[in-house]
């Protein structure tokens, strides 16, 4: 077991136990870190070696991400938990200087909700009783 893996055991057990983090976060944790792993033991031995993690390693890890197809969303996912650990390294006292990269941007979508025939049918509608008035209103509010 490496100095970082060890480092990453530490931060898991002082989460666990210190900040109450849930069973199921810390399996996220696990995760992220498994994953991380992987892609650290493609590197060379002499960077894999160096026993700290900067930000050009959580830029590569990204970039690694992207090309195999993972959406922005899920590599924000990684960095947060990466992020965490790296600032977990940081008040400890493991790296001097605080590492930190920030989400990617994500793509904003709209959803066409209605075409604009099934608005004025819906708009159109002359409700009758209290109940039709109350899901009309609330219809036309969305």
């Amino acid at each position: 077991m490496d100095a970082l893996d060890q480092h990453f055991q530490h931060c898991l057990r002082e989460r666990i136990y210190l900040h109450n983090v849930a069973p199921k976060t810390s399996e996220w944790y696990r995760d992220v870190w498994h994953v991380f792993q992987r892609w650290l033991a493609t590197l060379p031995s002499h960077e894999r070696s160096r026993g700290a993690i900067s930000r050009s390693d959580l830029q590569e890890f990204v970039v690694h991400l992207r090309e195999r197809g993972v959406k922005p969303v899920s590599c924000n996912c990684y960095l947060r938990g990466l992020n965490a650990f790296c600032r977990w390294l940081h008040h400890e006292g493991h790296i001097s200087q605080a590492v930190r990269l920030p989400p990617l941007k994500l793509e904003k979508r709209l959803l066409a909700l209605h075409n604009e025939r099934t608005l004025r049918l819906i708009l159109g509608y002359r409700p009758k009783t209290f109940i039709q008035w109350r899901v009309h209103a609330v219809a036309c509010t969305k």
